[in-house]
């Protein structure tokens, strides 16, 4: 199968800019001394959650071009 190259690269920028943001904003909201206590935490939250929002996005990407290829024959 042959995705869209523009929207995969549209899903790993979106998953990996949410890996960079989430603790960027998590310090600047809770402070220096909360992300330092809890950085395996937090870490492994942001990690989880950009793999899994990666996931979903790239599978809905794979059906929705499995159904318009199927429409469209």
């Amino acid at each position: 199968m042959v995705f869209n190259e523009k929207e995969k690269k549209r899903i790993v920028v979106k998953s990996i800019s949410f890996i960079v943001l989430f603790p960027l904003l998590y310090v600047l909201f809770l402070g220096w001394q909360a992300f330092s206590e809890k950085s395996f935490d937090v870490a492994g939250i942001v990690l989880i959650s950009g793999v899994l929002m990666f996931l979903a996005e790239y599978i809905s990407l794979k059906r929705s071009y499995a159904k318009n290829k199927e429409l469209l024959d």
